[in-house]
């Protein structure tokens, strides 16, 4: 009996011994299986995309984001990034993972975002980061971090679509157009502007709207800006002052605006050299008539007198 007793104490000791360590095990493994359930719901709630890769482009791992965005391309686990997101058969030119694995630094490009059949249907802001082994720091693969920005992107488009058919509206003006804000500086004008003033953009984007005009009507044109900032418009006639230092007579207007809180000044200029050569002939014409030692008349078709000189 007493052989019996020795295995059976010897069985339960052992079995407790066994428990012991099971609940210690528990006990240890219980927090990392929280910490990995709690880092796999941030993984799966993160709303832009994330792609893990190893060295040789292979997709490793990837979010629900991407496979939402990808799924036409499902499944995208073992498969390279340049077949699953470019529909490609070898590395993309643009590639920032290329970059990160080569540099071991972070890395971001702007890339097409690509639908069925390889087809651009919007764009991303691809960031790639190094992911590194915790113990020897060498590269094991790269985690591609992906942002939607085609709305952006698109609404950038648009902008530029619209400054180019303002831009070819305000060159198509036959004047010089400007657009002042109320601390002197330009912030757009048509190329008629540079090709009268002999000016580089460069250079009128430094200048004061009082630097074309001479010392003499300096002050003129100064006294008009701010009437058009106190009274919302005035308009003044001008020599503009050419680099070459020539001088352009300038009907000059201006209307106040004001966008987003801020007060500009918008206006034109119309060379007006033609009427003013033309009224100074007029005028030396009138003076020669008036002193003409013989009487002259000058007669409307109708027979009234309209202008008889001293003499007469």
């Amino acid at each position: 009996m007493k052989d019996i007793e020795k295995p059976k104490e010897k069985l339960i000791s052992e079995l407790n011994r066994l428990r012991g360590e099971i609940d210690s095990w528990k006990r240890v493994t219980r927090p990392t299986s929280e910490t990995e359930r709690f880092l796999s719901n941030v993984f799966a709630s993160i709303q832009d995309g994330i792609s893990v890769l190893d060295k040789d482009y292979t997709i490793i791992s990837v979010n629900p984001t991407m496979e939402k965005w990808y799924r036409h391309a499902m499944p995208l686990v073992g498969k390279k990034c340049y077949e699953a997101y470019h529909s490609r058969n070898k590395a993309c030119d643009i590639c920032p993972t290329r970059e990160t694995l080569k540099s071991g630094k972070a890395s971001c490009k702007l890339v097409p975002m690509r639908g069925p059949g390889g087809k651009i249907t919007g764009w991303f802001d691809l960031y790639a980061y190094p992911l590194r082994d915790s113990k020897t720091n060498e590269i094991q693969g790269v985690i591609e971090y992906v942002r939607d920005i085609t709305d952006r992107k698109r609404a950038e488009e648009e902008m530029l679509r619209e400054r180019d058919f303002s831009d070819k509206v305000i060159n198509s003006l036959p004047g010089i157009f400007y657009l002042i804000s109320e601390k002197g500086r330009f912030v757009r004008w048509n190329s008629n502007l540079e090709e009268v003033s002999g000016y580089s953009s460069s250079e009128v984007s430094k200048m004061d709207p009082t630097d074309f005009f001479s010392k003499e009507e300096k002050g003129i044109v100064a006294d008009k800006i701010r009437e058009i900032f106190t009274q919302g418009k005035s308009d003044v006639e001008a020599n503009i002052i050419t680099k070459a230092g020539q001088a352009i007579s300038y009907h000059l207007t201006g209307l106040r605006l004001i966008v987003d809180g801020e007060r500009y000044f918008v206006g034109v200029g119309i060379d007006i050299s033609d009427r003013k050569r033309a009224e100074e002939a007029l005028r030396l014409t009138q003076f020669s008539v008036d002193r003409n030692s013989d009487p002259v008349y000058w007669i409307a078709p109708d027979a009234q007198i309209k202008y008889v000189n001293d003499t007469a």
